[in-house]
């Protein structure tokens, strides 16, 4: 009788558990919602005679306040749980600098691609594609020439289906112009 009342596996796997710092990210993501919002009119337009679906703000805007009605409530109950858990103690749940930390150490792989992106113009897509990818592996920590061999072969096929197969428009790389003029035609149309 008293193994009627133990949690079975699948009611642990959707307990409700509040990490520290949920109650921070919870507020990160409300704040950050509410500037987005914020911005739609200066972003997007909305063009009359346009049916509403097509609209070039319609889309945004529905992401975002349903983005909004979502954070707000996942704030509401984090803040509601740690009132609730641990009124003496709201600094242990509200913030834990460790784990923030972690949260920014992640920023790395946005500085990452902001330099590739700032290095396609001027070395072209193939190259930096193929660079980038193959720094990414080895920062990933995978460092066996096999692993840096099946990197560079993604890194061609992802050139290949984005530039000649689906002909994405990319700026041409300043180092093409090096190239004789043929090769330097091929590389800027599909590489």
């Amino acid at each position: 009788m008293g193994d009627s009342h133990r949690p079975t596996d699948q009611q642990k796997h959707f307990e409700n558990r509040r990490q520290p710092g949920d109650s921070l990210f919870a507020t990160i993501v409300f704040v950050l919602t509410v500037f987005l919002l914020s911005q739609l009119g200066t972003q997007t337009k909305w063009i009359e005679g346009t049916k509403l679906l097509a609209q070039p703000r319609f889309w945004p805007a529905l992401s975002l306040i349903l983005m909004l009605l979502f954070a707000a409530g996942y704030l509401y109950f984090s803040l509601r749980d740690v009132v609730r858990k641990n009124a003496d103690s709201l600094d242990d749940k509200l913030w834990q600098p460790g784990e923030v930390l972690n949260w920014l150490r992640t920023l790395e792989y946005a500085v990452y691609f902001l330099i590739y992106v700032s290095a396609v113009p001027k070395l072209g897509y193939l190259i930096s594609t193929l660079v980038f990818i193959l720094l990414l592996t080895f920062r990933a920590g995978y460092r066996e020439r096999r692993f840096a061999g099946w990197s560079l072969v993604v890194g061609l096929l992802v050139v290949i289906l984005f530039k000649s197969l689906l002909q994405v428009k990319l700026p041409a790389g300043e180092i093409y112009d090096l190239l004789p003029e043929a090769i330097g035609g091929i590389m800027i149309r599909y590489f």
